[in-house]
């Protein structure tokens, strides 16, 4: 057996060949396990890369022609897992020490069953993150590149990715939401972009009630018609029973003002933002023109004062009107 001389590393001493002498590494093999372990790690980066290119390129080829590329992601994460555990293994395997004390180690804990408690608590939120994402895959609530609002948190967003973990919603803040898929599987998600990507807009507007309402009615739904992004959304049948193009209901008395709503349709969420900014600054603008009041809440505070006689006896109250309009 060859020992090597000592070397200093931060102020101690060190022997290298009791090092290798303590993996059971001979001068011989010292060499073969490096080479062997340098092998495995330069193919890791090889097939990661590969891996990576493949799925990046698949994922736009689907986006460019409109099909789901939810599931590439997945699959990828999969892929690398795999591969990360094989190249692990075989790492593990060149170093003989480190395979004959994990044989040690799994028959110690094996056979008093420490090793399935600890792994079943160390993987439970994992595998149910795991779980929670195949679920969603398959049923397919959400998918990249959808809307979603994230009703735990009054959050919306887009997908941008699904993981073996968790979700990633982008806010139209542009940050990043990072949701675990058990979290996210569990609660109440709103997708607008579910079966149907058109959106029904309420617009909501008070007018005053001196306003001539039947008139207010009116222009607010030729506001909404003479948006650019109006679509209609009429079944034949409706179209020829005549029904109106725009609907716009009254639907309350308030404190002040009477409350009406037109609905307008748009083609897609990312529209109905875009229309509902335009048509609200419209409705300012018309019902200005036409004399139509949006009205503004009213407060009048009431004030009673007592005079006192020259007597000493209670004189008259006296009553202060005072108006406050916010």
């Amino acid at each position: 057996m060859i020992y090597f001389p000592y070397t200093r590393f931060g102020g101690r001493r060190f022997a290298i060949g009791a090092i290798l002498n303590y993996f059971h590494l001979q001068s011989g093999d010292a060499l073969y396990y490096l080479v062997s372990i340098a092998l495995v790690i330069v193919f890791l980066f090889i097939i990661r890369t590969i891996i990576n290119r493949l799925f990046r390129r698949a994922k736009q080829v689907m986006q460019q022609r409109g099909h789901d590329s939810s599931s590439l992601n997945f699959v990828r994460y999969t892929l690398l897992a795999i591969v990360y555990f094989f190249c692990i293994t075989a790492v593990a395997d060149q170093i003989p020490a480190l395979t004959s004390l994990g044989t040690l180690a799994k028959s110690l804990l094996a056979g008093s069953g420490i090793l399935a408690v600890v792994i079943g608590i160390a993987g439970q939120e994992a595998a149910g993150n795991l779980v929670s994402g195949i679920m969603i895959l398959i049923f397919k609530p959400f998918k990249i590149g959808d809307i979603i609002r994230y009703l735990d948190k009054d959050i919306s967003g887009v997908v941008e990715e699904i993981t073996l973990r968790h979700t990633v919603i982008r806010t139209f803040e542009n940050k990043r939401l990072i949701v675990p898929n058990g979290t996210i599987n569990s609660q109440v998600v709103e997708n607008a972009d579910y079966g149907d990507e058109r959106i029904c807009i309420f617009l909501d507007v008070g007018v005053s009630y001196d306003s001539d309402i039947e008139k207010a009615m009116a222009v607010l739904a030729r506001v909404i018609r003479s948006d650019p992004g109006f679509l209609d959304n009429r079944t034949p049948g409706e179209i020829e029973a005549g029904a109106p193009e725009v609907l716009v209901r009254v639907t309350s008395f308030a404190d002040s003002s009477i409350q009406l709503r037109g609905f307008a349709w748009a083609e897609n969420p990312s529209e109905s933002f875009r229309m509902k900014s335009d048509m609200l600054r419209a409705v300012k603008r018309e019902f200005d023109a036409e004399g139509i009041e949006i009205p503004y809440p009213h407060r009048t505070v009431i004030l009673e004062r007592k005079e006192a006689k020259p007597d000493g006896g209670a004189g008259d109250a006296k009553t202060e009107h005072n108006t406050d309009m916010r």
